[in-house]
């Protein structure tokens, strides 16, 4: 509500010096240990933290700083007027940021290897891929989909989860089958929110704004 009402009045520059000072606050609480940081990192890795009142500022700050780099990669997207990615180019970003989440780093390089994805690589990637246009047809309306429902399942997806677990403890049910239930659950429910209440407030704001 605070972006819609006085974020969009924000210049490309003042963005630009707000995005950089959240990353250097990020990789400083982190180090540090500092708002919450480090607490959950068995669940949550060594970025973790927000669900709970213990965490609460490490989730402020990872918001503070993902959710203004989102806006300043779209307005770089909006001004700059880069030519579209090559299928090629999409497919290596793709891979290099699957490279990043599968194998996990070392304990000792975790934590300076994770802020560099987060700040950097992650960024770039999805800079490269938003300028990809898929051939027409199954695979457009999927990425589109899936794009629709992307920040719906992002909000959604931990609370979901919880309760997933908690149903299948309830019943005795232990099994990494959990998961993949909880997975369409969760698409469902970030569908049903988007449609139903994302989409139609954000229409509301738009006239009311």
């Amino acid at each position: 509500m605070l972006f819609a009402a006085f974020g969009k009045r924000l210049s490309t520059k003042s963005l630009i010096w707000f995005v950089g000072a959240a990353a250097l606050a990020l990789a400083a609480c982190a180090t540090a240990g500092w708002l919450g940081f480090g607490i959950e990192v068995d669940k949550r890795g060594v970025l973790g933290g927000g669900p709970s009142w213990e965490t609460f500022g490490a989730g402020v700050l990872r918001v503070g700083f993902s959710f203004f780099a989102g806006v300043l990669i779209y307005r770089f997207y909006e001004s700059m007027r880069l030519p579209p990615a090559s299928l090629g180019s999409a497919v290596a970003a793709f891979a290099v940021v699957t490279g990043v989440l599968a194998p996990g780093f070392s304990a000792n390089f975790e934590l300076p290897a994770t802020l560099f994805s987060v700040i950097v690589i992650f960024p770039l990637a999805i800079m490269i891929c938003a300028r990809f246009d898929p051939p027409k047809g199954v695979l457009t309306n999927t990425m589109r989909t899936l794009g629709l429902l992307s920040y719906g399942m992002y909000v959604l997806q931990g609370v979901t989860f919880y309760a997933v677990e908690v149903c299948a403890r309830h019943f005795g049910i232990q099994s990494v089958l959990i998961g993949l239930f909880a997975m369409p659950v969760v698409a469902a429910i970030a569908y049903a929110a988007t449609v139903f209440v994302d989409l139609p407030v954000r229409r509301w704001m738009k006239q009311a704004l």
